[in-house]
C-alpha cells in the first residue's frame, strides 16, 4: 500500500491529498479541505463501490464519506455529548474505515491525527485515548527454546522486513502495536512496539532462522536495553524468566511463568513430541535439555488464556490418537480453541503460518480466528505451493473473536 501526502494543510484552511493502491490494484484518492473550521472530504475511485472480502463489506464512495463525517464531528463535538455515545459513534467509524483498507490502519489514523490536531485539547485527547486503545491487539505468551525462535517473534526482536525468502515485504502496522515490552537479556534489541512476551532460554549464542538467513543473539545488558527504551519513550518491562544460579530448572520456571499468565493467546514455537503418551516440550538451556510434560504444567486453564497455538512441529510424530488427546486435554483445562497441524512441518513453513495467521487475525476488528487460519492456509498454497498449510486444523470456538 503506497501513500502520497501533498499540500498537508497547516492551519484551518487548507488542502490534503491522499492516494492509496493496495495489492488488489484498488486506486482510492481522498481529498480533505478545511474551510471555516469546517472539514470537508470527498473520496473517488475508478469504481463506484468498494468490495471487501471476506466480510463482503461493500460500501460506496457517499458512505465512506457520510462515516467519515461521522467521526469529525464526534472528535469536535465529543464535549457536548455523552463519552458512551462519541464512543460508539467513533469506533463504528473508525473501524470501518480500518476495513475498507484491508485492515491496514495507517491512513486512518493519520486522518484521525490530523483531525483531532484541529480539535480543542480535550476532543483531541479523548480521540487519542479512543483510537489507542482500540487498536491495542491481544497479548501473546510465546513459550520458545533458545534455537527454535518463531518468525513472528523475529519481528518483535528485529522489524527489518523481510519475507521468507528474505525480500523485503509489506508488513500490517497494527502488528506491531501494543503497550508491553518484555524481552530476554541475550536477545540484540531494536525498536519495536510488539506486545510480545517472550519466554526463552538464555542460550548463549543461539541462533534463529528467518528465511535463509542465519542471525545470533548478541548478550547486551539490561542498562543498554533502558537507555535505549527510554530514549524514544517507550515503557517496557525487562523479564529474565531463568534468571543465573538458580536451583530450579526451566521447566519449573516456564510452567509456573504458564499458569500465571493473563496473555489470551499461549504460542507454543518450542519443538516437542509425544513421550509415553504425554505431550512434552523439549526446552533447551545450552546443551542440556528438559521436558515439560504440556498437559500436566497446566493446573488448570492460565488466567484469561483463550488461545493455544500449538506451533511445535513435533508434536503429532507419533499416533494421531496421541495429538487428538493433546487438544481433547488442552480443551478440558478450559481453552476455547487450539490450532495445531496433523502433521510435522518445517520451521519454515510453521513460521510462515503462524505470522500470517496473527496478521490476519490483528489486522480486522471483526475477522475470527477461522478466518485468519483459512487466509493462512490459502497464502501458502498460493505463495509457496506447498499443501503443508492445509494440516494446520482449528478446535473449539470458531466463533472466537478479538475481544
Amino acid at each position: 500500500m503506497k501513500q502520497h501526502f501533498h499540500n498537508r494543510p497547516k492551519d484551518t484552511v487548507g488542502r490534503t491529498e491522499i492516494q492509496i493502491r493496495n495489492r488488489a490494484d484498488i486506486f482510492l484518492q481522498i481529498e480533505l479541505e478545511s474551510r471555516n473550521e469546517r472539514l470537508y472530504s470527498r473520496i473517488s475511485s475508478p469504481k463506484h463501490s468498494i468490495s471487501y472480502a471476506p466480510s463482503q463489506l461493500t460500501l460506496s464512495p457517499l458512505d465512506l464519506d457520510q462515516i467519515f463525517e461521522r467521526i469529525v464531528s464526534a472528535a469536535r463535538k465529543s464535549s457536548e455529548m455523552p463519552k458512551s455515545t462519541f464512543r460508539s459513534i467513533a469506533e463504528e467509524g473508525y473501524d470501518l474505515f480500518c476495513r475498507i483498507f484491508e485492515g491496514n490502519d495507517e491512513v486512518a489514523q493519520e486522518l484521525v491525527q490530523w483531525i483531532t490536531e484541529r480539535s480543542s485539547s480535550r476532543n483531541g485527547e479523548d480521540l487519542a485515548a479512543l483510537v489507542s486503545g482500540y487498536l491495542s491487539p491481544p497479548r501473546i505468551l510465546i513459550i520458545a527454546d533458545g534455537i527454535n525462535v518463531p518468525w513472528e517473534l523475529l519481528y518483535a526482536v528485529n522489524p527489518s522486513q523481510y519475507s521468507a525468502d528474505g525480500t523485503s515485504t509489506e508488513i500490517d502496522p497494527k502488528f506491531f502495536l501494543g503497550c508491553n515490552f518484555v524481552f530476554q537479556k541475550h536477545l540484540r534489541l531494536e525498536k519495536s512496539r510488539a506486545s510480545y512476551t517472550a519466554i526463552m532460554n538464555p542460550s548463549e549464542g543461539a541462533s534463529f532462522f528467518l528465511g535463509d538467513r542465519l542471525r545470533y543473539a548478541e548478550p547486551i545488558e539490561r542498562k543498554e536495553i533502558e537507555s535505549e527504551f527510554l530514549r524514544d519513550g517507550r515503557r517496557f518491562t525487562l523479564e529474565e524468566p531463568f534468571p543465573p544460579n538458580t536451583r530450579s530448572g526451566p521447566r519449573d520456571l516456564v510452567a509456573k511463568r504458564i499458569n500465571a499468565t493473563t496473555d489470551p493467546i499461549l504460542h507454543f514455537a518450542c519443538h516437542a513430541a509425544v513421550e509415553n503418551g504425554r505431550a512434552v516440550l523439549r526446552l533447551r538451556e545450552g546443551y542440556f535439555q528438559e521436558q515439560l510434560p504440556l498437559l500436566q504444567a497446566l493446573n488448570e486453564r492460565p488466567p484469561g488464556a483463550t488461545f493455544v497455538f500449538l506451533n511445535a512441529c513435533e508434536l503429532s510424530v507419533r499416533r494421531s490418537g496421541d495429538y487428538c488427546g493433546i487438544v481433547n486435554g488442552l480443551m478440558a483445562k478450559g481453552v476455547a480453541m487450539v490450532i495445531s497441524t496433523l502433521i510435522p512441518v518445517s520451521d519454515h513453513i510453521a513460521a510462515l503460518f503462524s505470522h500470517s495467521v496473527y496478521k490476519y487475525f490483528l489486522s480486522s476488528g471483526n475477522r475470527s480466528l477461522l478466518d485468519a487460519v483459512f487466509l493462512a492456509r490459502r497464502r501458502i498454497l498460493e505463495d509457496q505451493g506447498s499443501l503443508v498449510g492445509l494440516t494446520y486444523s482449528t478446535y473449539g470456538s470458531w466463533d472466537l473473536i478479538r475481544s
